[in-house]
Parts: structure tokens; C-alpha cells; sequence
């Protein structure tokens, strides 16, 4: 009996742990059906364990290099139409599928993994020959915001698209959403894993990674975000910390490309003529086509 009372606590912690693991796991997981685009050529490069599927868009283009960072919950091939329009007008587009996501080895096991092989990605496309343009949504937009704490690599310019401010308020904006006493037991299990799987990673902020970076920077916040508030885990909502560095902040109002998911596509659009044109105008004004 006193044996197993000695025991007693690790054993409670073994058990926390272990639960720990699948929350965080269940929170993170990839959905089964997101399929791989159905064009671009495909090519995959390393990320620490995992190797990860890349796609390539007009590889003869001249404009510029545009790196773009999918969202949560989806993949590479929702973003098409974006891409597609990217390399009409003559950039080079490379995208890539995070680990665990379709085309992908490994796991995903939270938003840091996202900085992660994001900053993998821009080590194996970047040659050098042209100027580099991050662009990212959600969950890749607070990648291509923060990737800068962590890499050397130089990059000329970076496009979000309804980025969160750090991982520890996106997963509890995420976690507590529509439950919130559920909500706080599930962040007291997630964020300790989150932790102990990616150390100080987990600390990085989009804000931070914009300070250093300290290049031209679109930021594209929809005003009835629900699930990146504006006034919540929303960069947005910590502009002013920004003050002093070349970043515009535009809070779309519009009806119809005000939303998390529209902010990137209307519903009866191939994409959103209205906030496309804003990255447009940026991206020429950027590498001096106006």
C-alpha cells in the first residue's frame, strides 16, 4: 500500500500527460479529405524528420518569388484560384503542405510546426535570383509574420491574411470558443504539451517576427472574424505595439469579405476582387512596378 502511494503521483502524471497528448493531438490533426492541388509541379524537401510536399507555379516568372503559407484546415489546393492569379501576373508561386497534411510526412502537433516548416521552405526555394514576398492565411499568416525570429534568410516583403497574434491565444480564442469552461480544462491540457513539444518556439509572436523582419507588410484583418477576432487573438488587435514599423493594417468591412474565410475568397468569386486588388497594388508598389 505505501509502495503504491509513492507511485500514486508520477502515475497521475504519466496519465495527465498521456491526455495531454491526445487533446493536443485531436486539436491539431489534419483533416483526412484536404487533397493535393490538382496542378503545379511537385517537388518535396525536409523539415526536420518530415519531408514535406512543395508545388511550383510559372517558374519562368520574373516578378518576384511568393512563398504562401496555407491555413488550418485546409491545404494547397484551396488556395488555387489565388495562386493561379498570382502567376498571371508573373510571379514565381511555391507552396507547400505543413507536415502531417496531405503530400506530407510526419505530424502536425501545433501552430509552431507551421514556423517551422515555413522557415524549411524558404531555405530550399529561395536562389536568390529573385525578390522574396511571403504570403500566408490564418494560421500561415501568423507563420510568414513570426518565421523571421528563427531564420537569417532575408525576405523583401510579407502579405497576411487574417493573421493570430501568438499560439497561446489562438489556442485559447480556439479551445474556449464555444465552451468556455470546457475550454479552460482543454488550454490547461494543450498549452503545457504545446510547451514541452516545442520550447521556446511556442513563444514566438507574429509582432515580434514583424519587428525583426522589419520589411513593407499588408496585414488584412476582416471585421466579423469569428474565429481571428479583430478585437481578440487577431494581430489586429495589437497593431499598436507595430507603431514604428512599415506595417499597414487594413480592416476590411465589406459585406461578404469580412469573414475569416472571405477575407481570401468571396462565395460567388474565384477570388476576392476587393481585398486582391489591395495585395496587388501593394505587391507592385513593393518591387517597383508603379
Amino acid at each position: 500500500m505505501i509502495r503504491f502511494l509513492l507511485f500514486l503521483p508520477l502515475l497521475l502524471l504519466v496519465c495527465f500527460f498521456g491526455i495531454a497528448l491526445l487533446v493536443n493531438a485531436a486539436m491539431f490533426r489534419p483533416y483526412k479529405q484536404i487533397k493535393p492541388p490538382a496542378d503545379g509541379r511537385k517537388v518535396t524537401f525536409k523539415s526536420g524528420r518530415s519531408r514535406l510536399a512543395g508545388y511550383l507555379w510559372n517558374e519562368t516568372g520574373t516578378r518576384g518569388l511568393i512563398v504562401f503559407a496555407h491555413g488550418m484546415g485546409t491545404g494547397v489546393g484551396y488556395y488555387l484560384p489565388e495562386i493561379h492569379h498570382l502567376a498571371a501576373r508573373g510571379y514565381r508561386v511555391f507552396a507547400f503542405s505543413y507536415s502531417g497534411y496531405s503530400g506530407s510526412t510526419g505530424h502536425f502537433y501545433g501552430f509552431p510546426q507551421a514556423v517551422s516548416d515555413l522557415k524549411n521552405a524558404l531555405d530550399f526555394i529561395d536562389d536568390g535570383s529573385l525578390p522574396v514576398v511571403l504570403m500566408g492565411h490564418s494560421m500561415g499568416a501568423y507563420a510568414v509574420c513570426a518565421v523571421r525570429q528563427c531564420t537569417e534568410h532575408p525576405v523583401n516583403g510579407i502579405v497576411a491574411y487574417a493573421p493570430f497574434f501568438s499560439p497561446r491565444e489562438a489556442v485559447i480564442a480556439e479551445a474556449t470558443g464555444g465552451m468556455p469552461k470546457c475550454g479552460r480544462l482543454l488550454c490547461g491540457l494543450i498549452l503545457p504539451i504545446q510547451r514541452i513539444l516545442f520550447g521556446r518556439t511556442c513563444n514566438l509572436t507574429a509582432a515580434a517576427g514583424l519587428s525583426r523582419a522589419n520589411v513593407p507588410t499588408l496585414v488584412l484583418q476582416g471585421s466579423a472574424d469569428r474565429e481571428v477576432t479583430p478585437d481578440g487573438c487577431a494581430l489586429y488587435a495589437h497593431r499598436g505595439e507595430l507603431s514604428e514599423a512599415p506595417v499597414t493594417f487594413r480592416l476590411i468591412e465589406e459585406e461578404g469579405s469580412n469573414g475569416h474565410m472571405t477575407v481570401v475568397r468571396k462565395k460567388d468569386q474565384t477570388v476576392n476582387e476587393a481585398t486582391m486588388c489591395q495585395v496587388d497594388a501593394f505587391l507592385d508598389t513593393l518591387l517597383g512596378f508603379k
